[in-house]
Parts: C-alpha cells; structure tokens; sequence
C-alpha cells in the first residue's frame, strides 16, 4: 500500500511539473545589427519592424505596440515619438515566447 501510495504521489508531482512549464514564458533578447521601424500607427499596433542580425541573415518581423518598453543607449526611457524622427537602427528587441511577433523592449544603441 506504502509503495502504491508513493507511486501516485510521485505521479501527480510529475504532472503538476509538466503543468507549470506549459504555462511558463520565456524572454528572448536577441541584438540585430539594422533595425528598420514603419512608423504606422494603428491601434494598438504603432510601428512594424524590420530586424536583421547581420548583414547576410535572414530578416525577421516585429510589431512595436503601446505597451512595448522603449529604451535609448544610456538604458533611459525613450519617447515613443524619437521612432518617427529616423527609419534605420541598431539594438536589441525582447520577444516573449508566447507571442514571439510581439517587441516588448527596445533597446536601441
């Protein structure tokens, strides 16, 4: 009965572990060489952006909404309105991984 007993408990912990890793979201912080940002307000969507890591790779594509965190290369606070004043960047972008599309920073240098 001991062992029974054992047995189910260590069973329920294991799904309770798969469980809480399904639910788990991961940062991604990935630094591209160009950064090219559509200043296109929309709703909740403000810009489109082009990201390449380097100058050979692949280009990926990311969405700046109102809630996405935006920073200058002193790590301050950046005006959302700086975006519009220039189309080509460098930086780092912070995906999440439930919605990978989605910048939730931005890091320009």
């Amino acid at each position: 009965m001991r062992n029974l007993s054992f047995v189910l408990m260590m069973l329920l912990v294991g799904s309770l572990n798969a469980y809480a890793n399904q639910d788990e979201f991961l940062i991604e912080a990935v630094e591209y060489e160009r950064i090219i940002i559509n200043w296109n307000p929309q709703g909740n969507q403000l810009a489109r952006v082009l990201a390449y890591e380097c100058t050979e790779c692949e280009m990926k594509s990311f969405v700046i909404s109102s809630s996405t965190q935006l920073e200058d290369q002193d790590g301050l606070a950046l005006n959302i309105n700086e975006l519009s004043k220039k189309i080509d960047w460098q930086g780092t972008i912070q995906t999440i991984n439930n919605n990978p599309q989605l910048i939730i920073k931005l890091m320009l240098h």
